[in-house]
């Protein structure tokens, strides 16, 4: 089963935690992790890993003590230093606390971490190997030498046959001497030794070689001789095979005698490792004494083979050793403690270019620079005081010449005793090159990170030229910088910076694409660089070779395949700006995107003050849109209103006519004394009033017309507080302080009713969630120039204001400016059209009249509405009554309504006219086709079934040219005066009419007949 490698990660930064513990699981490692010291020695105690990464700066417990108390507990364990510092005293002062390497941080490569940890657990599996191997072969040898002593004690019969076996040098060697001397010891003359490997018996020696097999297969059969020697798992003494039942004849004609000898070669597991047979002996049979002998002879035989095998592992692995510290890259030294290198690998010769005999015998000093000799004396202490020393030095190889190197020593001890010290020494040139590589590359890095945010933040082109000549200037300090941009074949200087002002901007020629440097890396899109532009042929122009400098580079502003302009730099001295030539067009490329940015907002700015004024435009039109869409809207709706109030009108009317004409029938027959004429009085009222408020609803729906009238404001008021209060919540308090002596206004009744209702609808709104109290006024007030302030629609006079004001939630400023325009509205969608205001606002101004609006957020709204007194209209005076006319022509009447027809027959009746009546209007049609000049009059309804009252009268005047008709209508928008007029209709009635407006009416018509 393969081991899985074991790695705790020491770090107090989550994100480096968790980017070592994906890698190297990955990787096949068991990675644990700790975020501060004390947390990662517990787990270092608990789980025993293998290798250990420990970053130098902790909070708490610091990296330095964790290393230190590391390599206290487990200094075979190698512990690997992270550190984000750079600083070199942190890697040595690491090292000497016993970090076996280092790893700067921010970790750019995984795999270079990788392989520094794979080399610390080989250089760590290396020691403890070689350490467990010494120690195993130091105890082996110990016992054994014990065990032999014994032995030889034992056997001073067979000291020479002891000498003859330990003399021999490798297992086969061995095996051979041993059957010998097995031989000569018990006297035979045939036998064969094997030894067990991959499962089978392999012969070793034979003394008869014709009769042994070279191998068996494993197992044997136990009815064998070696098979049951290798079952019973001791010697066997057979005296005569074929009288053993038990054991199967070989079959071999060569035995002198049946008697033989096997001895197992059992380990100290009691694994047979081998089988020795002995047969032919010489004076027959074998003999117990010739087993016993065998059987010493045989165990001596088992640890022979065990030294033997043991020793040709032993030279196995020092040649495995040698050969990988002779191959390893890192050299291996030894270091007297006077400080005289006694051994190096030759791996030292890739390092110090030295071969290994050049440096033994010498001072570890003499190849480091004096310099560095006072850090190699304290290491040096330090070794010789036991404890190990690690550290980068600068060393000089046998050129003399400079290099990096990484020396990792532990003190080498003797019998407690430190005799010097021992370590590797490993080149690292390559990643001080790298790192120094790097740490330019994080600079340039951040010079362009700092260029393109500064660039990003002000999109103007003279910033972003004066940002890009300033990080140019920081960053490359050049003598000169000019920038040019490309305007077609033309390079237009956009920005000039010098040192100490030695060249003016003005200096500067014009450049076109192609020609001298600049024109050049336009026209190629690459960088051109001049150590020395008089000698460079491609300077072709004189004007720049007189400003004074020496070296140029031409570096092209490129975003994306377009070359946009060049940013030019130059230096009196003969500096290679060649040498940056990677950080140069990484810099241009940053500057041509802040550049192009630049360009594209200004042309942005441009299309933006264009769109601007196309959105404002279109802004416009989509208001005017919606606004006649939601005048159509309303139109439409207004329209349906229209045809719905027509028809309850006329079905109104028809309804109102008995009840008024009846009462008037009524009250012509009963006399004032008498209690029911009162009664009959309001009646009659009560239905005039209805008569209005049909008219109203008519008016409201825009199917009649706007007819201003004299009328008195508080009845109307009240009367529309008393519809208001049921859709009003009971949690509004309605308070009422009407005290106007002169109310006479001229305007429509329903427009005043529209204008109440919208102010106090509104104010209940404002007070729906939490109640409040909605007061309303009505007074008198004189305004003449002195205090007509903040009402300039006004003219001086006498005005009656109504005041509506609440305690809601009030406005801010920004509302009170758009309450009146036209679809504004601060209700939830489907709670208002915006309209209401706006309506009452043109209904007011149309009475001459104004409204003022104050209002703060949180304490409610109050609104003055100033509608000037009609002072010059006369009172409105009662009517006379005057006596109704009679008569006592012949009409016909024609009603679908049979209370109607009945009602007005019964009044014509009283009034003296003879009535024929009638309650269809194809009868009545043929009633006075079958008598033409039997009526004077024809009296008919509009609405009917079968043909309407307009089409009968047609009819009618067709038949008979020049007879009176009057037509009665409910509501009709189809005819109208004119058109009654045309048709030959003398005169149009509205219903309900009362008896005297009838009996004028046919009068008059009979009248003109």
């Amino acid at each position: 089963m393969v081991e899985v490698p074991t790695l705790l990660t020491i770090d107090d930064e989550e994100a480096v935690r968790r980017s070592i513990r994906v890698f190297f699981e990955d990787s096949g490692f068991e990675v644990q992790e700790a975020g501060d010291g004390r947390t990662g020695l517990e787990i270092f105690r608990e789980k025993k890993p293998g290798v250990v990464l420990v970053d130098l700066r902790m909070p708490g417990m610091s990296g330095l003590e964790v290393i230190q108390a590391l390599s206290a507990e487990s200094p075979e364990t190698p512990v690997i230093t992270l550190s984000g510092t750079g600083m070199i005293g942190d890697a040595i002062e690491a090292i000497r606390r016993g970090a076996w390497d280092y790893v700067t941080k921010p970790i750019l490569d995984m795999a270079e971490l990788e392989h520094v940890v794979n080399m610390a657990l080989e250089r760590a599996r290396l020691r403890r190997e070689s350490r467990q191997y010494n120690e195993h072969l130091e105890q082996e040898v110990a016992r054994r030498s014990k065990e032999l002593h014994e032995l030889n004690e034992r056997l001073k019969t067979i000291v020479r046959s002891t000498r003859a076996v330990t003399g021999s040098g490798s297992v086969d060697e061995t095996a051979r001497q041993l059957l010998v001397e097995l031989a000569a010891n018990v006297g035979a003359n045939g036998g064969s030794f094997y030894l067990v490997e991959d499962s089978r018996l392999v012969l070793k020696h034979a003394l008869d070689p014709a009769h042994a097999e070279i191998a068996l297969v494993l197992p044997l059969p136990l009815n064998s001789v070696l098979g049951r020697a290798l079952a019973e798992k001791v010697p066997i003494l057979i005296r005569d095979v074929a009288a053993e039942d038990s054991i199967k004849p070989s079959g071999w004609a060569s035995y002198r005698d049946g008697s033989l000898l096997a001895f197992p070669l059992l380990d100290h597991q009691s694994q047979a490792i081998g089988v020795a047979a002995l047969h032919n002996k010489g004076n027959p049979p074998f003999t117990e004494q010739d087993r016993e002998v065998g059987a010493v002879l045989a165990s001596y035989a088992i640890e022979a083979i065990r030294a033997s095998r043991a020793s040709e592992t032993l030279s196995e692995s020092e040649e495995k050793y040698r050969d990988l510290v002779e191959n390893i890259n890192d050299a291996i030294y030894v270091v007297d403690d006077h400080g005289t290198v006694t051994y190096v690998s030759p791996a030292v010769e890739k390092v110090l270019g030295y071969p290994p005999q050049e440096i033994m015998g010498r001072h570890f000093r003499d190849f480091f620079p004096s310099r560095e000799w006072p850090r190699l004396d304290e290491a040096f202490q330090n070794l010789l005081h036991g404890k190990v020393a690690q550290g980068e030095y600068l060393v000089v190889n046998k050129a003399g010449e400079p290099t990096w190197a990484r020396t990792s020593s532990r003190p080498a001890v003797r019998e407690g005793r430190v005799i010097g010290f021992q370590g590797t020494l490993t080149d690292i040139s390559a990643t001080k090159i790298a790192e120094r590589s790097l740490a330019e590359r994080v600079h340039e890095l951040a010079v362009l990170n700092d260029l393109g945010r500064e660039m990003g933040n002000d999109l103007s082109m003279d910033s972003a030229v004066g940002t890009a000549l300033k990080h140019a200037q920081q960053s490359l300090d050049p003598d000169v910088l000019m920038l040019f941009l490309r305007q077609e074949e033309d390079l237009i200087l956009k920005g000039f910076a010098a040192k100490n002002g030695c060249h003016r901007s003005d200096s500067v020629p014009m450049h076109r694409v192609g020609d001298c440097l600049c024109g050049l890396a336009v026209a190629e899109a690459k960088a051109v660089f001049s150590t020395d532009i008089h000698l460079d042929p491609r300077c072709t122009m004189a004007e720049c070779r007189a400003m004074g400098f020496k070296s140029f580079a031409a570096v092209p502003l490129e975003s994306g395949s377009e070359t946009i302009g060049i940013l030019g730099m130059a230096s009196s001295d003969n500096r290679c700006f060649e040498d940056q030539a990677s950080f140069l067009d990484a810099f241009g490329h940053t500057v041509a995107i802040g550049l192009k940015n630049a360009i594209l907002y200004e042309k942005a700015q441009e299309d933006a003050l264009e769109l601007q004024t196309r959105l404002t435009q279109i802004q416009k039109a989509e208001q005017e849109r919606e606004g006649l869409t939601a005048q159509l809207q309303q139109a439409q709706k207004m329209e349906a209103i229209g045809t719905l109030a027509g028809g309850i009108a006329h079905d109104f009317n028809n309804i109102l006519t008995p009840i008024i004409m009846g009462a008037e029938l009524a009250l012509m027959t009963t006399p004032e004394e008498n209690r029911a004429h009162p009664l009959l009085e309001r009646v009659i009222s009560a239905g005039m009033r209805a008569k209005d408020l049909v008219q109203q609803i008519l008016t409201f729906s825009r199917q009649s017309d706007l007819e201003r009238k004299p009328l008195r404001l508080i009845p109307t008021l009240k009367e529309t507080l008393k519809l208001a209060r049921a859709a009003i919540p009971s949690t509004i308090e309605i308070r009422q302080d009407i005290v106007a002596k002169e109310d006479l206004i001229l305007a429509n009744p329903t427009q005043v009713h529209q204008v109440v209702m919208n102010l106090v609808t509104n104010a209940a709104h404002a007070m729906r969630e939490e109640g409040g109290i909605l007061e309303i006024e009505l007074r008198e007030e004189h305004l003449d120039e002195s205090n007509l302030g903040g009402l300039p629609e006004l003219v001086p006079g006498h005005f009656v204001v109504l005041t509506v004001r609440d305690t809601g939630r009030g406005m801010d400023r920004r509302t009170m400016e758009q309450i009146f325009d036209p679809f504004f509205t601060t209700k939830e969608r489907g709670e208002g059209t915006g309209l209401g205001l706006s309506i009452v606002h043109g209904i007011i101004r149309s009475y001459n009249g104004a409204i003022r609006v104050e209002s703060r957020l949180g304490e409610g709204t109050r609104f003055d509405i100033f509608i000037p007194v009609e002072r010059t209209l006369e009172a409105v005076k009662k009517e006379e009554h005057k006596p109704i006319p009679r008569g006592t022509e012949r009409i016909l009447l024609v009603d679908d309504e049979p209370m109607i027809v009945e009602i007005h027959s019964h009044m014509l009746r009283a009034l003296g006219y003879q009535v024929t009546s009638r309650l269809n209007v194809l009868d009545a049609l043929q009633t006075f086709r079958n008598d033409p000049h039997g009526f004077d009059l024809v009296i008919t309804d509009m609405t009917m079934p079968h043909m309407t009252g307009d089409k009968l009268a047609a009819e009618i005047l067709r038949i008979r040219p020049g007879v009176p008709v009057i037509l009665c209508t409910g509501f009709s928008e189809r005819v109208s005066k004119e058109m009654a007029d045309e048709l030959g209709i003398r005169a149009l009635v509205t219903k309900p009419v009362g008896i005297a407006d009838i009996a004028g009416k046919i009068r008059d018509v009979l009248g003109r007949a």
